[in-house]
């Protein structure tokens, strides 16, 4: 079974099928955390379309030198990565399957997902909003120490907490 690294996506939408591989490659591991190899895809995908393919050929797609893999092949990498086949076919579901990718990496970190559990008890089940979150202590591991902070909060601290971020907030407004 293979798991969904820290090391993860790229930013952005991916276009060409060498992104869309270099996003599979880099978040999609082996349960040991290692990357999979050109040769062990390229078995997995042999085995599936029962025709050669070979790590050279893996290579070539990831390196774009080849870029035109017939539709076995395709489906091939999309059941050896876990993804729908559209996820080579079609941007919309690429971006989409690339957030999903993203904030599972995101959500491989133990404190982040911990965070995201006591938002969700916390947000009334607000799941775009946890969701939205996590991405951003993804990338900000010290909003996350924040983060924890004001959820442990009550009473007068949780007031003043509020207080200070309505004033940073009306800074904020005031100068830009």
């Amino acid at each position: 079974m293979d798991s969904v690294t820290s090391q993860g996506p790229r930013q952005g939408t991916t276009k060409s099928l060498a992104d869309r591989l270099a996003l599979l490659f880099e978040s999609v591991r082996r349960e040991d955390g290692r990357p999979h190899t050109n040769d062990e895809v390229a078995k997995a995908v042999q085995a599936r379309v029962g025709r050669s393919v070979d790590r050279g050929y893996i290579s070539a797609l990831r390196n774009g030198t080849r870029d035109n893999p017939t539709k076995q092949v395709l489906e091939g990498l999309a059941a050896f990565f876990q993804v729908p086949p559209a996820y080579f076919f079609d941007d919309e579901h690429s971006a989409s399957i690339a957030e999903q990718i993203e904030l599972a990496v995101v959500l491989r970190d133990e404190n982040t997902r911990a965070l995201a559990v006591q938002l969700l008890r916390t947000a009334a089940a607000d799941v775009p909003f946890v969701a939205e979150v996590v991405r951003a202590v993804g990338s900000r591991p010290a909003l996350r120490e924040v983060l924890v902070l004001l959820l442990e909060l009550e009473g007068d601290d949780l007031r003043m907490a509020g207080e200070l971020l309505d004033s940073v907030a009306r800074r904020r407004s005031s100068s830009g």
